[in-house]
C-alpha cells in the first residue's frame, strides 16, 4: 500500500510528534492535559453524538411526523414513476452474426 520511503517518513514524523508531546508533558503538564482532554471530548462527541447535536445538524422541515399540504418535488417524482406500465422484460435482438452462436453451441 505504501512505499518504503513513505513508511520511513511516517515513522520519523510520528517519532517527532511523540518526542514533542513528551517534552510538552515534562515542561507544561497542565497545558498538555487540557489539550488531551479537549481532543478526548471532541473524539467522544464525534463517535457518539448526543441527540440534541444531531437535531441541530439536520433540522427537520415542519416537525416530526407532519405532512405538508403540498407534496415536495421528490414525492411528485415518485408518483410519476409508480404509474409506469408493468411489462415483462423484453430482449431486443441485435445485429450480431449467427456464426458466433453456432460456434458456441458446438
Amino acid at each position: 500500500m505504501y512505499s518504503n520511503t513513505q513508511k520511513v517518513w511516517r515513522l520519523i514524523l510520528l517519532a517527532l510528534v511523540g518526542f514533542g508531546f513528551i517534552h510538552l508533558m515534562i515542561n507544561r503538564t497542565s497545558t498538555a492535559l487540557i489539550m488531551l482532554a479537549m481532543i478526548g471530548i471532541i473524539f467522544y462527541l464525534y463517535k457518539r453524538p448526543p441527540q440534541w447535536l444531531i437535531r441541530l445538524s439536520y433540522p427537520q422541515k415542519g416537525g416530526a411526523g407532519m405532512r405538508s399540504r403540498h407534496p415536495s418535488p421528490r414525492d411528485r417524482k415518485n408518483k410519476k414513476t409508480s404509474k409506469k406500465k408493468k411489462h415483462p422484460f423484453r430482449v431486443i435482438d441485435g445485429n450480431k452474426k449467427d456464426t458466433l452462436r453456432i460456434k458456441k453451441s458446438q
